[in-house]
Parts: structure tokens; sequence; C-alpha cells
């Protein structure tokens, strides 16, 4: 160890200038040699004469050979100064072959006899099609979320129709051209100048950079304004056949959101739908029906989804049925019975007919049925007289004429032939009865030959 590192530092001092006269004598005989050397470059193809095209009525599209791929040799002085600006390629359209090839062709800018040049890239690749213009009309669009309790109103473009030129399968595939506006967080009316976008119609986008345009871009408007959520009240019209009831609607969704200015908000707080759209004339049996509730919007309102344009309404249609309730006699109330005459009632109840629907009429007691007798035309004896029956119930109606039976007698006058007995006890011969008809006394029953044999004695 002790021998190496006395060899390495024995003339230390000499070593390092050896070393550095070695450097020195390198660069000189480099730089006074100065060797070939070569290096690649890629600059972009500049295309010339594109008019011999476009005079035929065609179009053209680059497939490959954008850059020019090339090798320089030089020398090393040289080589060393030279970058990608010092050189120019281009492919001369006028020299297309076979209306896909387009020769490219290289030069320097300098330096151009003391550099040779090698090509990679031949030849431009180029598409040459019928050229085609189509116009379309622009669809207006908005993307984002407003601001809270706001929605987007009207979305309007200027101009709202487009010119697209380009190859003829490029432009016939454009089924829709769209602008694009961004309400994100928006609480007032916006505008911006937006680059239309073309889709096909798989809703996939095309790309427009082979194509030209009328208009790079255009003005799309939006107006923020504000919404409410509002019930839907439903109204029918018209009655349905006899011996059914409605019984009601319903509506899926029950409640929409609209938009619009805020004095025409303030004052909408449901939205009414009625008449001939709910009509329910001759109706039997539940129907459902779709409804297009745009036409039942006040002027200036909108809906925020245009989805939610039809409700889908249930109505129901139910059949009445009869029940026949005996009526106390107590619940009825004699009117306008003449002076020193007196009435009594000698059967124990009137027979009601009542006509709705069965959960209604399931509610319903004879002690809630009351009635007025006007006596004011009896005469002595056996009366029978209408029954004007009051009960208030919107879901039950009384139908047919009710009547009843009444004696009529004077003041302090006894019935002598055991009448007040008879009639006291056989209530199906005295009871009232309904529509003009009921039942009449039987004078060969029991009761009545009692009744004989008391006048007798």
């Amino acid at each position: 160890m002790k021998k190496v590192i006395s060899l390495i530092t024995k003339n230390f001092g000499l070593k390092i200038l050896a070393v550095v006269f070695a450097v020195i004598f390198w660069m000189i005989v480099v730089n006074v040699d100065d060797p070939e050397m070569s290096k690649q470059f890629s600059v972009p193809v500049t295309i010339e004469n594109e008019n011999v095209v476009t005079d035929m009525g065609k179009v053209y599209e680059v497939l490959d050979g954008d850059m020019a791929v090339f090798t320089v040799t030089a020398s090393r002085s040289i080589l060393e100064k030279l970058s990608t600006s010092d050189f120019k390629a281009t492919a001369d359209m006028s020299q297309i072959e076979g209306m896909s090839l387009v020769p490219i062709d290289v030069s320097a800018l300098r330096y151009t006899s003391r550099i040779s040049i090698q090509k990679k890239t031949q030849n431009m690749q180029v598409s040459v099609e019928d050229l085609k213009s189509s116009q379309f009309v622009i669809t207006a669009s908005y993307d984002g979320v407003p601001a809270g309790g706001c929605a987007v109103g009207e979305v309007s473009v200027t101009p709202n129709v487009i010119t697209v030129k380009g190859a003829e399968s490029v432009v016939s595939r454009i089924s829709k051209v769209v602008a694009t506006i961004n309400v994100n967080g928006m609480s007032t009316d916006i505008n911006d100048r937006v680059v239309p976008v073309l889709y096909d119609e798989n809703g996939m986008m095309i790309s427009a950079d082979n194509l030209s345009f009328n208009q790079d871009k255009v003005m799309i408007s939006a107006t923020i304004e504000n919404k409410k959520e509002i019930p839907i009240d439903l109204e029918v019209s018209g009655r349905p056949a006899d011996g059914y009831a409605y019984t009601g609607a319903v509506c899926t969704p029950e409640t929409l959101v609209v938009q619009g200015e805020a004095t025409a908000l303030d004052s909408l707080n449901s939205l009414l739908i009625s008449g001939e759209a709910l009509d329910i004339t001759g109706a039997r049996a539940d129907f459902s029906k779709t409804i297009d509730i745009t036409p039942y919007l006040p002027e200036g309102v909108t809906l925020v989804d245009n989805d939610m344009a039809e409700i889908a309404v249930t109505v129901t249609i139910e059949a009445m049925t009869s029940r026949e309730i005996s009526v106390p006699v107590e619940n009825l109330m004699p009117e306008h019975l003449p002076q020193g005459m007196e009435l009594r009632f000698p059967g124990r109840a009137v027979q009601v007919t009542v006509t709705g629907l069965k959960r209604y009429l399931d509610a319903v007691s004879p002690e809630d049925i009351k009635g007025t007798v006007d006596a004011s035309s009896v005469t002595a004896g056996m009366n029978e007289l209408p029954v004007k029956i009051e009960y208030e119930n919107d879901n039950v109606t009384v139908t047919g004429t009710v009547t009843v039976r009444v004696i009529v007698s004077t003041v302090g006058e006894e019935n002598s032939n055991g009448q007040d007995t008879q009639d006291g006890q056989n209530t199906e011969n005295l009871s009232g009865t309904q529509n003009g008809s009921g039942a009449q006394g039987n004078p060969n029953t029991e009761e009545n030959n009692d009744g004989n044999t008391a006048e007798e004695e």
C-alpha cells in the first residue's frame, strides 16, 4: 500500500501538468481536423398551391407526413450551429400523385453548400374528397347549476345558423351543432362568446380541425329566473251517469317546479287543471288520462323541467246505493195545525229512502233525520200528509215522496170507537208511507174486532 501511495504522489505536479497538456492537444487536434458528423431534424411541412385542389371543388386532409424527418451531414463546427429553424419542408399540391401522395422537398436556409440532406419522409399522404357546404341551425344549451332559488330561463344564440364547409364524408356526419353556456352559480343574466360544437347522430363529438365555418364563435345568452314549487289542483266538470258519484281525483306528480319573473311567481300559489280536460259527464267507472299542463301555465311562467309537461290523472267514480231508514215520529214536527184541533201519529215511524255511497249511508242514524208535517189543511179523522225531510248531509240525499198518517180531532174530543187503542198497537197499519202508498188498516184483524167489541159495549 505504501508503495502504491508513493507511486501516485511521486512527481504529482508533473503528472497533473501532463493531463492538462493532453486535453489541450486533443482539443487542438479536433478543431484542426473538424470531422463530419450527422444529426436528425424534423420540421413541419408547409403546403403550397392548395388552390390546385380547391379549384376543382375538392378538399384534402393530411393523413400522414405533416412532419418532415431528415438527416443532415456536415462538419462538426457547422452542425453545431444548425437548428430546425434553418430548414424548410414544403409539399407542393401541384405535384400531387394519384390524388393521394405529395412529394416533400426539404431545403436549408443557410450553409446550403456545406451540408447534405437525406430525407426519411419522402411524401405527404393526403385524402382528397368532394367539398361540401351545409347550413345548420345552432341549438342553444347550458351547462351547470345556477345559484340556489334560481333557474335557467330562455337560452338564445346569435346567429342561430352556421355554415360548415369541409370533406363530404365529414360534413355528412354532422347531425346537430350546439352552443353551450356555463351557468354554474349564476344569479343574473349572462352572455358569452363560445365555439359551436359538432355532433353526429349518436351524440359523438366531431372534430372541426379540417372544417371551416362562416363564424368562428357565436354569442349565446341565458336569462336567470326565480323558481317556485307549487301544487296541482284538479277540478272536474260535468256530472257522472245517474246512480254514480264522483269521489275524487289524484295526479302524478302532485307538484311542479316553475320559473319566471318574481312578479309572475308571487301570485301563483297553485296550478288549476279544470274544464274539458277533466270532464266526467256520463262516467260510470274510474278512468285515467294524461294531460299536458303547458296551456294552464300563466303568461311569463314556464316549467323548470320540460320533461314534466305531462301529468297522469286518475278520476274515481263510484256507484251509489239506497237504504231505507225508519225515522221515529218523534222527529216529525207538525206545522200550521188549525186552532182547536189536535194531531197525533198513530204509527211509531215513517220509512225514508236515502241515497249515496255506501260508506256514507252506513253512518246515517235515524235520530239524525228530522222533518216537518204541514197540517194546515187537515180534517177531523184520518189524514195522510206529506213530510218535508230536513237532513243536512252533502253526501246523502233523500229520494222519493215521504208521507205520514195522522189522526186529527177536536181538542177534548174522545175517540168513542176505541181507535186510540187500535192505532197505538198496530204500527204497520198506521205507519207513514212513501211515494204516496202505504199499508192500510185491515178491519178483519183481531185488534179491529176487539175495537168493534168495545164499541158495542
